[in-house]
């Protein structure tokens, strides 16, 4: 048998590093990513894409969930229900108070406005719309005086899917800019 002659160890010496080494790494690693990479598998995935996730969600979707979903449910009516448990306390002028009171008892004001909360909860908002009797169509303006609440008929909470936006302010220097001005109500649809 013979005996291994040892050899001292070599160091491996790090390659030296210059400008011109360090900019030739970051153009090839660069190339490659705009290239996609070997078969594509170097790229960053979109997961929302990838999973068939949309990229806006509609209010079709929500109310879909709304509708189906428990849990989707629950978060919807929660606050509602928690925040409408009592009437709401208001100081006002006893007058303001009697019509609210008698508004609360003939329409069932509170009941509206909760059922109200919980649609603006489903969509990006909700309205309520208010008959009154004026004879005249829901698109022209209230005129002149009306009869006080007996001249209101129906209080109607409505879905974003009822109410399309139809004009905005566009008066560059008013306060509401931006905001709707006018909504085209659906009154057949209740969700999508």
């Amino acid at each position: 048998m013979k005996k291994r002659r040892k050899y001292p160890r070599q160091r491996r010496q790090a390659p030296l590093l210059t400008n011109a080494n360090v900019d030739s790494a970051v153009r090839q690693r660069m190339a490659t990513l705009m290239s996609g990479g070997y078969d594509f598998a170097d790229t960053l995935h979109n997961v929302y894409c990838d999973y068939g996730y949309p990229a806006q969600i509609t209010f079709s979707q929500f109310w879909n969930m709304y509708r189906r979903f428990g849990i989707a449910k629950n978060v919807v009516e929660t606050y509602p229900e928690l925040g409408w448990m009592e009437s709401p306390t208001i100081e006002s002028a006893p007058k303001v108070l009697t019509d609210l009171e008698a508004l609360n008892k003939n329409m069932g004001l509170w009941t509206r406005l909760k059922g109200l909360d919980t649609r603006q909860r489903v969509g990006r908002y909700a309205g309520l719309f208010m008959r009154v009797r004026d004879n005249k169509r829901p698109s022209e303006p209230i005129e002149g005086t009306l009869s006080g609440l007996a001249s209101l008929v129906d209080m109607i909470p409505l879905y974003e899917s009822q109410l399309a936006v139809t004009e905005t302010q566009k008066n560059i220097m008013a306060d509401d800019y931006g905001q709707p001005t006018m909504y085209q109500f659906k009154g057949g649809e209740s969700g999508d």
